[in-house]
């Protein structure tokens, strides 16, 4: 979005942005409201508001960010409830490391299966640190 303008003559007080993200939770097409002008975001947002459905930030957003939840224990022969330890995350990236089809260039070159559970290894080990 090009001019981000606060609308404080509407009394919205929000951002063209932030208003287009409201109505996206309200179940509108980003698409669409880009579109859309001014007048016409804010009369959106206030029938939203009267409506009763409220703007709030997800407590949850990672698990929100998280397209398959349990692939990766799946893929590590785990049973349902079962925690994967930082260890054997550890081990799996190692093993990972050495399956490196060109050690010559940087990072490391994986077919494509390796390399999406490379991603997931990482950030399974990246939430273990978020407390």
């Amino acid at each position: 979005m090009k001019h981000l303008k606060t609308f404080e003559s509407f009394g919205m007080g929000m951002s063209k942005e932030q208003m287009c993200q409201f109505l996206c939770q309200c179940g509108y097409d980003m698409a669409e409201l880009e579109e859309c002008p001014m007048e016409e975001l804010h009369a959106l947002c206030q029938m939203c508001q009267e409506q009763g459905m409220e703007m709030k930030e997800s407590e949850k957003w990672i698990s929100d960010a998280i397209k398959r939840p349990g692939a990766l224990r799946k893929k590590m022969g785990k049973k349902e409830g079962e925690k994967i330890s930082t260890a054997e995350i550890d081990a799996e990236l190692a093993k990972l490391h050495k399956k490196d089809k060109d050690p010559d260039k940087k990072g490391d070159q994986l077919s494509k299966k390796d390399a999406q559970k490379k991603k997931q290894l990482t950030l399974a080990k990246t939430l273990k640190g978020l407390k």
